[in-house]
């Protein structure tokens, strides 16, 4: 009787035990569920080839207004043209080329934005991203989408570099006086805009980044500053009202100047003479002055030169400077400099 009760007492820990493990493991899954949606993937900023110099890209561009005209500083691209032609740089004006590339190019970065996976989805239709609850109004890099339509209220805050998509399943809109403003280490040339809408940018907007539409139109009205693109190629991009000015940011990468290295000069011979012959004694050991690691043009006394050195030289001291290598030097016939492993023969011709 004992040990059966005893048997029955270790069966219901068993039980216990197994019942205690799978409430944490679902407890486990539970919290899991709810952070996963969160984490944020590397989005990657595309190409976008010859629209890259585009400000504006689209079939009509429609701008109309003449006391305060609309500057675009970028290349601007339409098969119907304007009633009134917009100030601003364009090094390319109209439909020829890179007009046709450009817009192959467009349509290859809106699949690829169009690609990435959602690192944030918004749970309402219609979504003001300067008042969310799960963002408030500051933005990290990553992709995020919705459903509906996408507005700016106030004010949004860009924080950090990396690449920004947002991507709406309805139109984009900005009220009037509304600001997308970037924190430092975003840059307009990584934010992007992929509403399958219309996007209209109210007046006295200030707006940041590319905006290519699914297949829609883009309207932007008076006074509205913005440093991106307009690329809708084949549709219509509209700038009625006065003193619109948008400027497509530079986004390639700088070339750095290569500043030539001077040559080096022999500063003064110290030590005693050494024969061909082996007469003599002590040798000597001349002082070299020059300067960066490698990369030397010819090697000058007084203005003569005398040969090159390649592939480094000390910046300064004597040679051999504590057993550094040489490579072998003729200094136009008055010395020979030899090298060998570690130890540096220097010959003087009296």
């Amino acid at each position: 009787m004992r040990k059966n009760t005893i048997k029955n007492k270790q069966i219901n820990n068993m039980k216990n035990t197994n019942i205690n493990l799978n409430l944490a493991l679902l407890t486990l899954l539970i919290g899991f569920s709810f952070i996963s949606p969160n984490i944020l993937h590397a989005a990657t900023t595309p190409s976008l080839g010859d629209a890259s110099s585009y400000g504006v890209l689209s079939g009509t561009y429609v701008n109309t207004n003449v006391p305060l005209p609309t500057t675009i500083n970028g290349d601007v691209g339409f098969t119907t043209a304007p009633a009134v032609s917009p100030l601003g740089a364009h090094t390319n004006y109209g439909f020829a080329a890179p007009y046709a590339t450009a817009g192959t190019a467009q349509a290859a970065a809106l699949a690829n934005l169009n690609g990435q996976g959602c690192d944030f989805t918004f749970v309402a239709p219609a979504v003001d991203l300067s008042a969310t609850v799960e963002h408030s109004s500051t933005y990290s890099p990553g992709v995020y989408c919705n459903t509906g339509a996408l507005s700016v209220g106030t004010t949004i805050t860009l924080n950090g570099a990396g690449t920004y998509i947002f991507r709406s399943g309805g139109a984009l809109n900005t009220v009037t006086g509304s600001i997308v403003t970037l924190s430092p280490g975003a840059s307009a040339c990584d934010v992007f805009w992929t509403p399958n809408g219309a996007t209209t940018l109210n007046a006295n907007s200030t707006f940041i980044g590319t905006v290519i539409p699914v297949a829609q139109d883009i309207t932007v009205l008076d006074a509205t500053s913005w440093i991106g693109r307009a690329l809708t190629f084949g549709h219509v991009v509209t700038t009625p009202d006065a003193n619109v000015i948008i400027t497509a940011p530079n986004c390639s990468i700088p070339v750095i100047p290569v500043t030539p290295t001077p040559p080096i000069t022999v500063a003064s011979v110290s030590g005693g003479g050494a024969s061909m012959g082996g007469g003599g004694g002590g040798g000597f050991m001349p002082v070299y002055t020059g300067i960066g690691p490698t990369g030397y043009g010819a090697i000058s006394t007084q203005g003569q030169v005398l040969g090159a050195m390649t592939p480094s030289f000390p910046n300064t001291g004597l040679a051999p400077d504590g057993g550094t290598m040489w490579h072998t030097l003729v200094l136009a016939g008055a010395f020979l400099l030899l090298s060998i492993p570690v130890v540096v023969v220097l010959l003087g011709v009296l």
